[in-house]
Parts: C-alpha cells; sequence; structure tokens
C-alpha cells in the first residue's frame, strides 16, 4: 500500500495539488492560486484542486472566486464561471444530499489527498467545503448563507461539527455580528 501511495505522488497533478496545500498551510496565497488556476484550468473535472484554489483565494481575500471555487467542487457551479454570470445563490435548497455523488477522477482522503481515478465527495470533503462558503459569506455580510453553510457542513461531516459551530461563532465575532455570533454560539 506504500508503494501505491508513492507512486500516485509523482503524477504531476498530485505535485501540483500537494505543493499547493504546501503554500496555502505557509501563508502563500498566491502561489497556491497560481498553481491550482493552472490545474483547474487545464483538468476542470478534477474536484480536489478547486478545494485548494478556493482556500487560496479565501486567504486573498477574493471571495467572489473562492465562492465560486468551492461551489465547483460541490457540483452546484459551472467549472467556466463565464457560463453563469448571474451570480449563482447558494440556498439552503441547494444543499442536497452530494454524499453518494460520484466523480470521475478525484477521491478526497485526508491528510494525503492525491488525485485518483475514481472517488466520491466525501463527508470530510463535503464539511470542507460547505464550512469554507460559510466562512465567505460570514466575511461578507450574508447571515442566512452563512447559517445555510455551516448548517449543511454539520450535517455533511457530523464528526466535525462543533468545530463547525465553533468556527461559524468565531467568524461571526471577527465581522462584529453579534446577533449572528449568538446564535450560532447557542
Amino acid at each position: 500500500m506504500v508503494s501505491m501511495c508513492a507512486q500516485e505522488n509523482k503524477i504531476p497533478e498530485n505535485e501540483s495539488l500537494l505543493a499547493a496545500r504546501a503554500a496555502n498551510k505557509d501563508k502563500r496565497y498566491a502561489d497556491a492560486e497560481a498553481l491550482m488556476l493552472k490545474l483547474t484550468t487545464s483538468q476542470p473535472e478534477l474536484l480536489y484542486p478547486w478545494i485548494e484554489l478556493g482556500t487560496a483565494q479565501k486567504g486573498l481575500r477574493k471571495y467572489a472566486e473562492a465562492e465560486h471555487s468551492f461551489k465547483v467542487a460541490l457540483g452546484i457551479a459551472p467549472a467556466d464561471p463565464k457560463a453563469s454570470q448571474d451570480g449563482l445563490i447558494l440556498r439552503p435548497d441547494v444543499f442536497a444530499d452530494h454524499t453518494t455523488a460520484t466523480l470521475s477522477h478525484l477521491a478526497f482522503v485526508s491528510p494525503g489527498a492525491v488525485v485518483t481515478k475514481a472517488g466520491t465527495r466525501t463527508p470530510e470533503f463535503l464539511g470542507v467545503a460547505y464550512s469554507s462558503l460559510g466562512e465567505i459569506y460570514a466575511r461578507t455580510g450574508r447571515i442566512p448563507e452563512a447559517r445555510a453553510a455551516f448548517d449543511a457542513a454539520a450535517s455533511a461531516f457530523p464528526a466535525q461539527a462543533a468545530l463547525f459551530r465553533r468556527d461559524e461563532t468565531i467568524f461571526f465575532f471577527q465581522e462584529g455580528i453579534s446577533d449572528a455570533q449568538l446564535d450560532a454560539a447557542q
């Protein structure tokens, strides 16, 4: 099994993905964004690169771009932003059960997620994507959307629900939205 993982890490897409993850961790968001823009442009069907791209864009405070990247990862936005200029609105009814949606090229496995031939949107994948959207919505003052996204994260990945609720409370606090902060804390 170790040799299989070592072989997977030699795939060029994995090298870019791992480099972007390291750059995001080191807060070199522009570097991560450049790597993932290249990968998502050449292979938009790969989903985990959209998560790393959204993370980088969120770090750069490019909230509209980050929102789009996370929506692509969730399958609720087209990979080509020009395909939909109407600014997709994330509604609670959009948070369908994506856990069985089969992806053609990617499996999300943490902490060493790599590009593979097939996989599904796991609860962990969904939790990360929805909670990231929740942060974006909280930071941009879209309280109902933020609550819906954090609710979806907690529902999708119950093992981390407490973490998602804590983050929701913190983001509302950081943005000075005290009513939403108190609701999230309760």
